[in-house]
């Protein structure tokens, strides 16, 4: 649907028409009045015509989705859109770059003024192609639903506070899946655990085969000696796949990990696997394989060799796959029975107070009751209208019509048993009405659509559809990222916020609101969690393959994003914006030609470099969001300044030393992400990006650095400026950085190496003022050097998370730091103190 790109469009003019930017435009054309004075009148316009036009697209019904004269037409409007949001960035970026200069003269002036007649004109051709689209809808569109849908085609606007509260995976109850636990224990623990034995758990994508065995893993996984979990999917790389598992068995079983496993090849890591698991007692959850293959490539070496005992248990929806394992050891999990579907929609919906019970066809008899008790009440209002009972009462719901019980009996049937399809629907009514007619509804459509495709893409889609806009490109960019890919919270806000997906609300940050973002997609099932912090927030999350799949079938058809796997160039065209590279050996991505690209994430640490970079400069002037984390980059060229829209860069695990003087060109970038590159300075002109949001500088560290010798570039003079800076991870500490964090007030997570003693009495001032900061760590120079942090007094109010290396002064655990009532992480590491045992106050840390 067009509606994704008119948002993003209807942002762009939003901000090219705010104050700031009008001002600025007014100011550089002031000698040029005849020249664009209609500009924003007609930037206003276009912006109300995309209004409506969305409005629009939201009432669509969705019997409509496959009018392929509807379908071209919308394509026609998305084009338009998307180059409206590609001209305002321009605009908003002349107009900043030629502030207070006005346009008087020649050279440079000149150009600018030709580059604004030449967005102007452009700008009123698209104003009279909307206009003529309009007309073409008129005479050549016929829908369905004649254009005009009823409430339940519309995103609900109701808030998820009646929604279910998400909750961590293993405090879920199994609806339905409860004999396929008894039976997937009882495959583990017989005969004891001393014989090597190969489950598998197969069936169709949805049916919950991860949900059963987590479950199962996370309450017996105490049996064994040690154990770990890896996520297989379709494409993985094996080296990766065995270093992971290694590293959770040596974990579990509280072992340090061997320092050199980074360094082995993978006959190597065979050899140490299969060593380290001889005698031992071992669990090992293989999820989401999808051929033998995989299977022998992971534990072939070491499966015929384990003399100590032990399991493997393989989810799958292959049936090949699942035959690795003995007959008898293969466990097929089927849809839920009728029962069990409705048990699990209605529990999703109205919580697990009270679920109504019953089979279809007693709700069928129980409502036909209903009718007859409808018409009593009716004939009694005929006959005294004063004394009669009401007929329409309020829906209880700890005990819900029966209507709305019958009605969800029938979207149960739609549903076919599959529990994800079952959760997804029932996330979208828990946020709307509960009444029959409501349900109704929305079953009627569902019908529609099972009766066109009888998939569970169907079904998917309509969770989709009733996502409210500000969603919809959210979850479609969460598809960018691999099969299984761990997502995080951190990351993918500042990726959205860079996207411009993400607006402001109230006193909300933009970082708060798009948390928020993740929350709702979780409550409605379209993310699912993997892990909550120590603050019981998001901390990663995923996409559930079925539901990937549905995304990236969407993003394809509204030219959202396209994903490049080898040779498999699944949705790139000419006007590609967004690009996810998952696995490339060759140079053909830089050979590319896409103009209108704005994303480029690189997920292959094996995609050759030696063009790609400079490749993506000279042909992406548009691009948004540059992702080359991982890659063998040494060099940023010193053309990256020309990347006017440039807000999200990260050189993260790269092997770049210098980034060049040009980076200052850089006024829109929100996040420079550095970290564990080989970035020995940061260049004086940093502190002229005054959007930078989030800085990451701590350099890479090889294996076996002593604490004290880990270091970060310098902070140069003048980092006061960044007033938005909300990280800075992490930075030498200097005269000059000490003096400029007490204007960094917006900070909430801080980092400092090199602390000397000297710095601490102003350090722990400006620190005091910060009342955002939440997560602080210090430093010190050596293990000799004392941090003196008496005076940091009043701590922030914030302050949840403290992390302190280096000796601590005497009576420092008993200063207001450590007396606060916020602090819930605390970390210490060669902190003893002088003169005393370190000893804390029992109350000091209620939380």
């Amino acid at each position: 649907m067009a509606e994704v790109a008119i948002l993003l469009a209807v942002g762009k003019i939003s901000a090219a028409l705010g104050g700031e930017i009008v001002k600025l435009s007014r100011q550089l054309l002031v000698k040029e009045v005849s020249l664009l004075v209609e500009f924003p009148y007609g930037v206003g316009r276009i912006k109300s015509e995309l209004l409506v036009m969305k409005g629009f697209f939201s009432q669509i019904d969705m019997r409509d989705r496959n009018n392929q004269a509807l379908e071209a037409w919308i394509g026609e409007v998305r084009k338009l859109a998307y180059r409206i949001e590609d001209i305002m960035d321009e605009y908003v970026y002349v107009v900043a770059e030629n502030q207070g200069k006005g346009l008087c003269g020649n050279g440079k002036k000149t150009q600018t003024l030709v580059i604004l007649h030449n967005i102007a004109t452009e700008l009123k051709e698209i104003e009279i192609n909307l206009a003529n689209l309009w007309k073409i809808k008129g005479r050549w569109v016929q829908m369905a639903s004649s254009g005009l849908g009823d409430s339940s085609t519309y995103v609900n606007k109701v808030q998820l506070d009646q929604a279910i509260s998400s909750q961590l995976l293993d405090e879920e109850e199994l609806v339905g899946k409860e004999k396929n636990k008894e039976d997937l224990i009882n495959l583990l623990l017989s005969n004891g655990i001393t014989n090597l034995r190969i489950i598998t758990v197969w069936g169709m994508g949805g049916l919950g085969k991860t949900t059963l065995v987590s479950n199962v893993y996370k309450t017996e996984c105490h049996r064994f000696e040690c154990y770990a979990w890896v996520s297989v999917s379709r494409f993985y790389y094996i080296d990766v796949l065995l270093r992971k598992l290694i590293k959770d068995l040596y974990h579990k079983k509280e072992s340090r990990v061997p320092l050199g496993i980074k360094n082995m090849d993978t006959l190597q890591l065979k050899e140490h696997l299969k060593s380290f698991l001889e005698h031992k007692r071992f669990l090992i959850i293989l999820d989401d394989v999808w051929t033998r293959r995989a299977f022998e490539e992971i534990c072939g070496y070491f499966v015929e060799n384990v003399r100590g005992g032990g399991k493997i248990i393989i989810t799958t929806r292959i049936r090949q796959v699942a035959s690795l394992a003995h007959e008898h050891h293969m466990l097929e999990l089927h849809p839920l029975v009728a029962d069990e579907a409705c048990n699990l929609l209605f529990k999703t919906v109205f919580g697990r107070e009270q679920v109504p019970t019953g089979s279809a066809s007693t709700a069928t008899v129980a409502v036909r009751g209903w009718l007859l008790t409808q018409l009593t009440k009716f004939v009694s209002f005929i006959s005294n209208p004063y004394n009669s009972p009401a007929l329409n009462e309020l829906p209880d719901t700890h005990n819900p019509p029966l209507e709305v019980r019958y009605w969800g009996e029938e979207i149960v049937k739609r549903c076919r048993g599959l529990p994800l399809a079952i959760v997804s629907i029932g996330k979208t009514l828990s946020s709307r009405e509960k009444t029959g007619e409501e349900w109704k509804r929305l079953y009627q459509h569902l019908s529609s659509e099972l009766r066109s495709d009888q998939n569970l893409d169907s079904i998917l889609h309509l969770s989709y559809n009733y996502l409210p806009s500000h969603l919809k490109n959210c979850f479609l960019y969460c598809s960018m990222f691999p099969e299984d890919f761990r997502l995080s919270r951190k990351l993918l806000i500042q990726l959205w916020i860079a996207e411009g997906f993400i607006q402001e609300r109230g006193a909300s940050t933009l970082e708060e609101v798009a948390e928020g973002y993740i929350k709702d997609l979780i409550h409605r099932s379209m993310l699912q969690l993997h892990r909550k912090n120590h603050f019981g927030r998001v901390s990663k999350f995923r996409m559930h393959d079925v539901v990937r799949e549905l995304a990236i079938s969407l993003s394809r058809k509204d030219n959202f994003h396209a994903v490049y796997k080898e040779n498999e160039t699944v949705g790139i065209v000419d006007d590609t914006r967004r690009l996810s590279v998952i696995k490339c050996s060759n140079d053909k991505v830089s050979k590319l030609d896409l103009p209108c690209l704005r994303t480029f994430i690189a997920f292959d640490t094996s995609t050759p470099v030696s063009l790609l970079l400079s490749s993506i400069i000279s042909k992406c002037k548009y691009i948004t969001v540059l992702d080359l984390s991982r890659l063998p980059i040494e060099t940023v060229p010193d053309a990256i300044g020309d990347l006017f829209n440039l807000r999200y860069l990260s050189l993260r695990h790269s092997k770049v030393k210098l980034l060049p003087q040009s980076i200052r060109k850089l006024s829109n970038l929100q996040t420079l992400d550095l970290f564990s590159s080989k970035i020995e300075k940061l260049p004086r002109g940093i502190v002229r990006l005054t959007k930078l949001r989030h800085l990451y500088a701590s350099k890479k560290i090889n294996g076996g650095v002593e604490i004290f010798q880990r270091s970060s570039p310098r902070a140069p003079k003048g980092l006061g400026k960044l007033k938005e800076l909300q990280t800075l991870v992490a930075v030498e500490v200097s005269d000059e950085l000490v003096e400029s964090l007490a204007d960094l007030v917006q900070l909430r997570s801080l980092a400092i190496y090199n602390v000397k003693g000297i710095h601490c009495k102003e350090l722990c001032t400006s620190l005091s003022q910060m009342s955002s900061l939440s997560r602080l760590c210090l430093f010190a120079s050596d293990e000799n050097e004392v941090l003196l942090l008496k005076d940091f007094d009043p701590p922030p109010p914030h302050l949840h998370r403290l992390n302190l290396v280096g000796q601590l002064a005497k009576r420092t655990l008993r200063s207001p730091l450590f007396r606060g009532n916020n602090i819930k992480h605390l970390t210490l590491k060669r902190t003893h103190t002088t003169g005393s045992s370190c000893c804390f106050v029992l109350d000091g840390f209620p939380n």
